[in-house]
């Protein structure tokens, strides 16, 4: 029997016929003094934690409504930006095919009237006999820069081709030996005329496939065999070595060309500029060089040059497997 507040209650339980019957009994009794003061207590707290909870229930909901419009508001932020930066992309890219059309006419403008130069200065020059030492030497001065302006025309041609033929990445797992003899193939004319041999040495123990992209492979490699050939002087040799690691394969294009000094090896990157060739006054245009680069970074690979001025340069792109 339990006494609380001016009530007597009873609870009696009995078993019959395996059920269990429970019989809650109250009394009422006259509520004593003290019995008050304690049931208005504990109403009292009763009362205070409700309002507490209610307080904190109301600022965890203004918490989290505040917390859904700032998340909501984000969200159409970065969804604004991303319409913004794919309009931006697409404006870009619009002004990219603008100007390389523009630079590739303007190209081809220039490059035939420097043609014409070039011819009328190699007649004139076939009567050098009848030219005072001055007018030869001028004759020289123009022939000199018309070929100089010719060959930066035809760089700037050549970084609008590869410029053109990139395509969007698509990487996977390759057979590159059959890619590098097919380049060969590709510069074999040229070096027959200068009489450059070509070699492919692959030295691969386990690795014959790569993960690459065929195009960005064929682009990379064929611009760096390109320049090997076309500024080697005549009768030397260019060897394509291809060695691997445990986690890398490496591809080097080696040249016995008039090499470059530290100087020259600087600059070499810089797009559009220019630093001496090997015969002719012939230039290599850096920004095919930089162009070459950017794609072997979107392979994740790296390239090393490694060049001694009269001894030769050996460019290496390195991939992981």
């Amino acid at each position: 029997m339990l006494q609380f507040s001016g009530f007597i209650s009873g609870l009696a339980i009995s078993i019959s016929n395996g059920n269990i019957l429970a019989a809650l009994m109250l009394q009422q009794q006259a509520p004593s003094t003290d019995n008050v003061k304690i049931l208005v207590a504990i109403m009292s707290v009763v009362a205070f934690i409700s309002i507490l909870t209610l307080i904190v229930v109301v600022r965890l909901y203004y918490s989290w409504k505040t917390a859904y419009i700032q998340m909501k508001n984000q969200k159409e932020q970065v969804e604004r930006k991303n319409e913004e930066l794919l309009f931006t992309a697409e404006s870009l890219k619009d002004l990219n095919s603008e100007k390389n059309t523009i630079i590739s006419v303007a190209a081809h403008d220039l490059k035939t009237p420097l043609n014409n130069i070039e011819g009328l200065v190699n007649l004139v020059m076939m009567e050098k006999e009848k030219l005072s030492s001055d007018q030869l030497s001028y004759l020289k001065l123009m022939q000199e820069t018309a070929i100089k302006a010719r060959l930066t025309i035809d760089g700037i041609l050549d970084v609008h081709k590869i410029e053109s033929e990139v395509e969007e990445l698509k990487a996977g797992r390759v057979d590159f030996i059959p890619l590098l003899e097919e380049i060969i193939k590709t510069q074999s004319t040229l070096a027959k005329n200068k009489k450059i041999s070509v070699t492919l040495e692959a030295d691969l123990a386990r690795t014959k496939v790569l993960h690459t992209d065929p195009s960005y492979f064929r682009l990379i490699f064929s611009n760096l065999l390109s320049n090997a050939v076309k500024y080697s002087p005549p009768e030397k040799k260019i060897t394509i070595l291809v060695t691997e690691t445990e986690n890398t394969i490496r591809i080097s294009v080696d040249d016995q060309g008039p090499g470059m000094d530290e100087r020259t090896k600087k600059r070499l990157f810089a797009p559009y500029s220019s630093v001496s060739g090997s015969n002719g006054g012939d230039k290599v245009i850096g920004h095919g060089l930089a162009l070459t680069r950017k794609l072997i970074g979107k392979l994740s690979g790296k390239l090393q040059v490694e060049s001694t001025l009269g001894e030769g340069s050996t460019f290496t792109v390195e991939f992981f497997k």
